[in-house]
């Protein structure tokens, strides 16, 4: 992803509006000044909201980009323009879950995987998408629980989506829970692959901010975006270790 812009602050979600239900004086202020990335903005196909209706939830909350999540849509990709983070995969990850299970989600030689791979390619060459996003690997215990299942976040298809992302610069969003073997495959495929920038979707469930901040004082292109709502972003909010950065990279 190139970037433009290094941002110290919170990406919220226009799905799940504000991350604090009653946003202070303060927060008020700082809103109109620091330009706000919304990482995780849904734009299905089916049944998602017309165009205009993402713009004007962008403007009414001072959101400067949103995207990085959902199916490329180019209704939203035209009308936004450079404020569109236009993000590609999920679909075809959740297809081949649904249609053959968690284990062929490794198996890089599936038809699907094969036919998304090359239109990937085409699409991050011509500028259309810009990342992939979001990838649910290990999510067994949170979450809804049609879409729970446990792979291992370092898999052959895994490093696919990486490796083509890593070509143009761009980025990877991954839903997945704090878990040993997700931390471990998260910091490899980060340095394996520097130029791709790795995005933890809702700031990594089950996640403390001192387990944030043992990943980012190891990798300086893995973020984390606060997607998120209740107890979890409250108290990930309120933390008095100051040390954590949310960072973004536009």
């Amino acid at each position: 992803m190139k970037t433009n812009a290094l941002l110290f602050g919170l990406l919220l979600t226009l799905a799940t509006g504000s991350a604090l239900s009653s946003p202070t004086a303060d927060a008020l202020s700082l809103a109109k000044t620091i330009p706000i990335a919304d990482a995780h903005m849904h734009t299905y196909r089916r049944g998602g909201p017309p165009a205009e209706a993402f713009l004007e939830q962008m403007d009414k909350n001072g959101v400067k980009w949103g995207g990085g999540v959902g199916d490329y849509r180019e209704d939203v990709a035209r009308l936004l323009g450079k404020r569109h983070i236009p993000a590609v995969g999920q679909a075809e990850f959740a297809r081949v879950f649904f249609s053959s299970g968690a284990n062929e989600l490794v198996n890089e030689q599936n038809p699907i995987f094969v036919r998304f791979f090359a239109e990937a390619e085409r699409l991050f060459a011509n500028g259309q998408a810009k990342g992939f996003g979001e990838l649910h690997t290990d999510n067994h215990t949170s979450g809804p629980m049609r879409m729970r299942r446990q792979i291992r976040t370092d898999n052959p298809v895994m490093r696919r989506f990486y490796s083509i992302a890593n070509n143009y610069g761009g980025f990877v969003q991954i839903h997945s829970q704090l878990e040993p073997n997700f931390v471990e495959d998260v910091l490899r495929l980060s340095a394996d692959f520097p130029n791709t920038t790795t995005i933890l979707s809702h700031c990594l469930p089950k996640a403390k901010p001192y387990d944030l901040e043992k990943i980012f004082e190891q990798r300086t292109n893995v973020m984390c975006e606060l997607s998120a709502q209740g107890a979890y972003t409250t108290v990930l909010l309120e933390s008095n270790d100051q040390r954590v950065p949310f960072r973004m990279t536009v």
